[in-house]
């Protein structure tokens, strides 16, 4: 009744980007340290003639924006601060045929992330303090398709997306003094 297929993957990188010298601001570098995986397991559920796929996303990301010059005289050694992010994202899709013309697909996934920040005086000369943001939202997804025959379909489909603010330049480009903790953390849901 049930057959499964069971997936799994790792990825890791690590990135230095170097951005050209200017005049009255100097040179930064972005420094990157990612690790995150994906396991899946997908089934077929024969009675229904229907497929589930669950599983889950990990991802460990460390980044920051350090200046590594000595040329230009500057209040702060950092053009964004380190930022760990951590996320986990669990999710399921469902493949459903209605009737030999029509297929409904649906799902969803909880998004789950934490960013840690360190301390550090940004651009400005302000002293921002570090801490943990902690972010959460539900994502869903339908689709319908219809085939028309052998060689031609149409569909429709709504689904939700989930980015994260540039938090690092926010809290870079801040002219008061600012905590991390009392930053509004809201991530933005796009709707597609």
């Amino acid at each position: 009744m049930l057959d499964g297929e069971l997936a799994a993957q790792l990825y890791y990188q690590d990135l230095l980007r170097r951005f050209t010298f200017f005049p009255d601001f100097g040179q930064t570098q972005i420094e990157a340290e990612r690790i995150g995986g994906r396991i899946t397991h997908s089934i077929d559920i024969d009675l229904l003639r229907s497929s589930l796929t669950y599983g889950v996303y990990l991802l460990s990301d460390r980044t920051g924006q350090p200046f590594i010059d000595n040329v230009v005289e500057r209040v702060s050694d950092v053009r964004a601060p380190t930022i760990h992010q951590y996320s986990a994202v669990p999710f399921f899709q469902a493949e459903v045929p209605i009737w030999d013309r029509l297929l409904v697909r649906a799902g969803a996934r909880y998004e789950f992330a934490r960013l840690d920040v360190d301390d550090f005086i940004n651009m400005a000369g302000i002293g921002v303090e570090g801490g943990e943001l902690s972010l959460n939202e539900p994502l869903f997804n339908i689709g319908l398709t219809y085939f028309i025959n052998g060689y031609s379909e149409i569909f429709a489909s709504y689904s939700q997306g989930f980015s994260l603010a540039d938090f690092g330049r926010v809290l870079a480009d801040s002219t008061d003094p600012i905590a991390t903790e009392d930053f509004d953390a809201a991530g933005q849901e796009v709707d597609n």
